[in-house]
């Protein structure tokens, strides 16, 4: 990391290293507090999932059989409880996505729910971040692509307030000199 004479603590994830934090304060820091908590987000990736197919489609069968896909993929159920960010990143994107094709033409103040999950969603990952900005222009408003901006210039705003670099500490490490992307 720039500046760092050793190791140095650094996460991507900001909201679920929350979630899972204050999860094991409340139930006790453990591995089946981990996987409890998976277990409910993949609860909730599955029904994000099929409101999501359902926005897209307006087919309530294939928003169902979008869910069974999300609720029965081994790849989903290992992310969901694995103690890592995935399932939760998949659940809010899902979620935010639905939202705004749900709302897409209604008034901003209603739209800004979507803005705000799809926010949430780039801090469970940050490329998500990618999402909301898409959504904001294909809300085709100028004034929806700057909320947008606002929410997104949050999380590096946090970094370096935080950790004193804009960009989250791995992608530091990631980047370092003979790296493919080098700082």
């Amino acid at each position: 990391y720039p500046g760092a004479d050793g190791p140095a603590a650094a996460i991507t994830a900001p909201l679920w290293s929350f979630a899972l934090a204050l999860a094991m304060a409340i139930f006790g820091a453990s591995a089946a507090t981990a996987k409890a908590l998976g277990i409910g987000v993949l609860l909730f990736a599955t029904f994000a999932a099929g409101r999501l197919a359902r926005a897209a489609t307006l087919d309530a069968r294939l928003a169902t059989f979008a869910a069974l896909i999300v609720a029965l993929s081994g790849r989903v159920v290992w992310a969901s409880t694995s103690g890592m960010e995935a399932g939760l990143s998949t659940a809010l994107t899902s979620l935010g996505l639905a939202l705004h094709l749900e709302r897409r033409d209604a008034p901003l103040a209603r739209w800004l729910v979507a803005a705000g999950v799809l926010a949430l969603a780039g801090w469970s990952r940050p490329e998500n971040f990618v999402f909301l900005l898409l959504a904001a222009l294909h809300k085709r408003s100028v004034v929806a692509l700057a909320c947008a901006a606002a929410l997104v210039a949050t999380f590096p705003a946090f970094h370096q307030l935080v950790y004193g670099f804009p960009l989250p500490l791995p992608f530091y490490a990631k980047a370092v000199p003979g790296a493919p992307i080098a700082v």
